[in-house]
């Protein structure tokens, strides 16, 4: 196809979605599952040209594929790592191949994993498990994760490296090849790094690019892939005398330590010659600026729940529970917000039983259009949800509050991935004033009841294109 020209449109299907398009593409509407904000098996994008959007949602299905790699992880013998699991995990991947891709604060990428491959920049927003981004030619690599994230493989042939992930973050493989180009990885959580290098053209002739790491939680080194001599994967383990980080220079700012489960001594050891070697999980640095000069420590700059994207923020969120399923009874949840700024963009999104929802200001929905204001917000969220006959929500927008009701008495249901995003920079420290995780309410003979296992998509499918403009 040689163009798609549309102003708002959907790509919808039970199966996989796959588009191949000759030219640019502007999205601005939800690209998924066949209903609601269902996600499709899968979703492929080949984008002859630049990839833009602007409040939309590209959604794979993240819990399916979760569930296909914990299975392969359980398969008797199995010594595969996790990420190297969801590189063989097609369910649940978003694959994109484009020039150049950009996203706005009002946009997001869903999936388990998500493979990015551009010629030049590529700036995202997501809500994944694992990611891996190749830029082949020349441009920045931005990626903003709501939550935690397995980052598998990030590599910028002239490009800084820019990752904000809002949980635990482990990083097996990320590098830019030109001299001179900086790489920042920060998380809301645990940092364990494999292998971060800026300048890996230049080697120790490297002149600049600063190599920084800087998380709330612990920063350890990471197991490392052992190959054999035929380039096998044979297992995991601790690279004692290789750097973790090697640039130019080397920032680490928050908590190290030489143990997997304690906090103990271990800063981070220069391998200034071959005889220096480490003794479990310390940071081992490599650097090429004047001796003494190169290593700087300091404590974490990270002091929200999430980092900040260039023009957007992501607030992962979980609901309280406040009564538990049981006999008689219907499981409860109430979510509630702080003072988050509403204007054009600022986007609400979760899932209830993995099936996702998304509301942003200034988005038209069911023929309405959704105004900065709590009211319809919550109201139109709460429609969409409503419609889908799991729970009932009920709206109290004064105080910024939904409550969730299961339809059914003794049956379990789940609220997470709760993500607000605004389009604004710097943190929100007041964005989330109930955060769902204590009951305040009992229920009777309540008994906790797991979430429902994931169930297949139907067979159908068929793609639903829906054009609203030219073409």
């Amino acid at each position: 196809m040689d163009q798609l020209p549309a102003v708002n449109f959907q790509l919808r299907a039970a199966k996989d979605i796959f588009v191949d398009l000759g030219s640019d593409l502007k999205l601005s509407g939800f690209v998924g599952g066949v209903t609601g904000y269902q996600s499709a098996r899968s979703v492929t994008l080949n984008i002859d040209g630049k990839l833009t959007v602007t409040s939309g949602i590209v959604a794979a299905d993240d819990v399916a594929g979760r569930a296909a790699a914990a299975a392969v992880a359980a398969l008797p013998g199995n010594f595969l790592p996790d990420d190297l699991i969801a590189a063989n995990t097609t369910v649940g991947r978003v694959a994109i191949k484009a020039n150049s891709i950009s996203s706005d604060g009002a946009s997001v990428f869903i999936a388990y994993n998500l493979v990015v491959n551009a010629t030049n920049a590529v700036q995202l927003n997501t809500l994944v498990d694992h990611i891996s981004v190749d830029s082949t030619d020349s441009g920045d690599i931005y990626v903003n994760e709501a939550t935690g994230l397995g980052v598998d493989h990030v590599v910028a042939k002239n490009g800084t490296i820019t990752i904000a992930a809002g949980g635990d973050t482990y990083v097996r493989d990320v590098r830019n090849v030109a001299d001179g180009k900086d790489i920042t990885v920060q998380a809301s959580g645990d940092l364990w790094v494999d292998s971060i290098e800026s300048g890996t053209a230049v080697g120790a002739q490297k002149t600049g690019g600063t190599v920084t790491v800087d998380a709330s939680g612990v920063i350890r080194e990471w197991k490392g892939l052992v190959r054999d001599v035929s380039g096998k994967v044979t297992g995991t383990a601790l690279d004692q005398s290789s750097p973790d980080l090697y640039g130019w220079m080397v920032r680490v700012n928050g908590t190290t330590s030489n143990s997997d489960t304690a906090i103990t001594t271990g800063a981070p050891l220069v391998l200034s010659d071959p005889t220096i070697a480490g003794t479990g999980y310390e940071l081992e640095v490599r650097y090429t600026a004047a001796t003494g000069t190169g290593l700087v420590t300091g404590p974490t700059t990270v002091n929200q729940k999430t980092v900040n994207s260039e023009g957007g923020a992501l607030i992962p969120i979980s609901s309280t529970t406040i009564t538990q399923p049981g006999t008689s009874a219907r499981q409860i949840d109430q979510l509630s917000f702080g003072q988050v700024p509403l204007a054009t963009g600022t986007r609400f999104a979760l899932q209830v039983n993995g099936t996702s929802y998304s509301v942003a200001v200034g988005q038209t929905v069911n023929g309405d259009l959704v105004t900065a204001s709590w009211a319809s917000v919550l109201s139109t969220l709460a429609s969409e949800i409503t419609a889908d006959g799991v729970v009932t929500v009920a709206v109290d927008s004064n105080n910024h509050l939904l409550t969730f009701t299961a339809v059914t008495p003794n049956t379990a249901f789940t609220v997470s991935n709760v993500v607000v995003q605004t389009v604004s920079s710097g943190f929100l420290q007041t964005a989330v004033e109930a955060d769902g995780t204590a009951p305040t309410q009992a229920a009777g003979a309540a008994r906790y009841l797991r979430p429902a296992t994931w169930q297949p998509p139907p067979a159908a499918g068929a793609i639903t294109f829906i054009q609203n403009g030219s073409g």
